[in-house]
């Protein structure tokens, strides 16, 4: 290559770097200005890539094109002039390294803890927003908070350690709730122990914009991407204790930390009881064996179909599917004195079957669907089992600031989802009403909606 065309190059490549650095500053700095957490998660995505396609060629370019000019101008590179400017590039670069690392961290929400941003009393130290090579160092913004924001999404203001709510419970409700605060520019934080029922829905027919179903799991995956979207920051913990402050705030614990907000959200929903007996787990993981006839009843037309249950859980649960057209057997009916005989008369008036006794084993699989081994020793074979044991709902750390519940565990709540603790919110299936995905979303929706309107 000779002298002129070398020279070009050269040239060429330090207008590209010093544009390119100049133009990323400014782009984040724009970006910074408006405050929008998805709008500063996007621009630096754009920085990234104008990185890797524009300032990393040029940085190497730049001093192999310069060593090459000086070899054949014959100046060797012990020249002062020479070793100095060699120096400050190197310099230069070790520089901007940490800047792209910390860049590409910030594209990606702060690495493996997308979403995630811990506020433990006091805030972080905020990470530095900053531009390519030679751009400077903007407003602080904490790195974890930019995750996959495509969206405008929450203003960040973190200049004390209140937030606006404590969202308790990362499933339907607590997710529905994070989106809403996220859209209203509030200051939430997400304390979730990963718990929530979806994750046991073999795959649900009935949410809105899923006619060919959908799995638990799935499902719950794209909530929580739908909140990351506002740069809803989440924390993977259990809550062991809530309490109300002297100025009306509350303060969650977990593990020796502890995050306070103006507003509490319960979105803790409910643990369905299950049976001690061997092989259950098994008809769970293959889908066979479900907890909510409402949600997929519909599918068990024209099949055999079992319900393991006593006392009332399981007469109301074995008159509700023999509503679908199909072949309902009551496994262990287990009714208390005179009620006994009115329920084996709705049983019997609604065509259920009754088993001559209690379950000991639960066999799944492709070929034989569920089979039931009886204490007498019956072997009986369905295509679907219903556990009606009840359900567990997760009141205690409302229950134990005075909350009101019901007999069941559902709390008590007002039009508002507002517990009888002032401040003190329910959604979901810890709160009164039908356990549903579209209800918990709906108590989310109401419930955040009361709290922002009263922020």
């Amino acid at each position: 290559m000779d002298y002129p065309v070398l020279k070009w190059v050269h040239i060429l490549s330090s207008t590209i770097l010093f544009g390119a650095g100049i133009g990323s500053a400014f782009h984040m700095f724009a970006a910074t200005l408006r405050g929008h957490v998805g709008g500063i998660a996007g621009a630096t995505r754009n920085v990234v890539v104008a990185d890797w396609l524009l300032t990393t060629p040029s940085a190497i370019v730049q001093p192999l094109s310069g060593v090459w000019l000086v070899h054949l101008m014959g100046v060797p590179l012990a020249t002062p002039w020479v070793a100095w400017s060699l120096g400050l590039y190197a310099l230069a670069i070790a520089c901007w390294l940490p800047v792209l690392w910390i860049q590409i961290r910030m594209r990606d929400g702060g690495g493996g803890g997308r979403g995630r941003h811990a506020i433990d009393g006091r805030l972080p130290a905020p990470v530095p927003v900053v531009g390519a090579a030679g751009g400077g160092g903007l407003r602080g913004l904490p790195a974890d908070l930019l995750a996959d924001g495509h969206e405008a999404g929450a203003v960040v203001r973190m200049n004390d350690d209140l937030l606006d709510c404590l969202v308790i419970g990362g499933g339907a409700a607590g997710l529905t709730a994070a989106v809403y605060f996220g859209r209203y520019r509030r200051r939430v934080l997400v304390l979730d122990d990963d718990e929530s029922r979806l994750k046991w829905i073999p795959r649900t027919r009935n949410v809105l914009g899923f006619p060919d179903g959908i799995e638990g799991p799935d499902l719950l995956e794209r909530m929580r991407e739908h909140a990351r979207r506002y740069a809803v920051p989440t924390e993977r913990v259990h809550v062991e204790a809530l309490r109300k402050e002297a100025d009306g705030s509350f303060v969650a614990e977990a593990g020796g930390r502890r995050w306070r907000a103006r507003f509490a959200l319960l979105a803790t929903g409910a643990r369905d009881v299950v049976p001690d007996v061997e092989g259950f787990d098994g008809g769970l993981r293959a889908g066979q064996v479900r907890f909510c006839p409402v949600c997929d009843g519909f599918e068990t037309q024209g099949k055999k179909v079992a319900v393991l249950g006593q006392g009332a859980h399981g007469l109301r649960e074995s008159l509700f599917i023999s509503n679908f057209g199909n072949e309902v057997t009551l496994a262990g009916d287990g009714f208390a004195g005179g009620r006994r005989a009115a329920g084996l008369a709705q049983l019997r008036e609604a065509g259920v079957r009754i088993a001559e006794s209690a379950p000991r084993q639960i066999a799944c699989g492709a070929d034989c669907g569920v089979r039931v081994t009886l204490q007498n020793g019956q072997v009986l074979e369905f295509d679907t089992l219903y556990p009606a044991l009840g359900l567990a709902h997760k009141h205690d750390l409302a229950t134990a600031l005075g909350a009101r519940a019901q007999p069941d565990g559902q709390l008590e709540v007002d039009a508002h989802q507002q517990t009888s603790v002032e401040g003190l919110y329910a959604a979901g299936d810890v709160a009164v009403d039908l356990n549903q995905i579209a209800v918990a979303a709906g108590h989310a929706a109401i419930a955040a909606t009361a709290i922002h309107n009263r922020l």
